[in-house]
């Protein structure tokens, strides 16, 4: 009788597998930007229940750089792996940042010409801030 092997191993061995470069492919790179949404949250999920997030990541990061032509921007298209890394650090960064800006945010809001009119003083009126 052949062992099967745990989930875990079939979407990471030292290296991402083939299984996890096609779930990549498939589900996150290969459907618009709300299924891929979802499925990033589901990987992410995955990959922290087994310890490998960081693994995932880091390889999916390392093929990104391989497979980028010398001559183009690295990590600047709709890659798998960017919109992996976009969502992990908006789901991680979110309460932090709600955290420590909110107050300072809400004061200019509440008082923008404080704020604002501090920037520039010799700027002419702007449209914008008057009330």
């Amino acid at each position: 009788m052949t062992e099967v092997p745990c989930i875990s191993e079939l979407f990471f061995q030292h290296k991402p597998t083939p299984l996890l470069l096609t779930y990549c492919k498939i589900m996150i790179k290969g459907c618009d930007l709300v299924q891929s949404k979802v499925h990033c949250k589901l990987l992410i999920r995955y990959a922290t229940s087994y310890g490998l997030l960081r693994e995932v990541l880091s390889s999916l990061g390392k093929l990104e750089i391989q497979n980028t032509p010398p001559s183009s921007f690295i990590f600047r298209g709709n890659s798998a792996f960017t919109r992996l890394f976009f969502y992990y650090i908006e789901s991680t960064s979110t309460k932090y940042l709600n955290k420590v800006i909110s107050t300072l945010v809400n004061e200019m809001m509440t008082n923008p010409r404080f704020y604002f009119d501090s920037v520039d003083p010799t700027q002419t009126k702007n449209e914008n801030l008057e009330n």
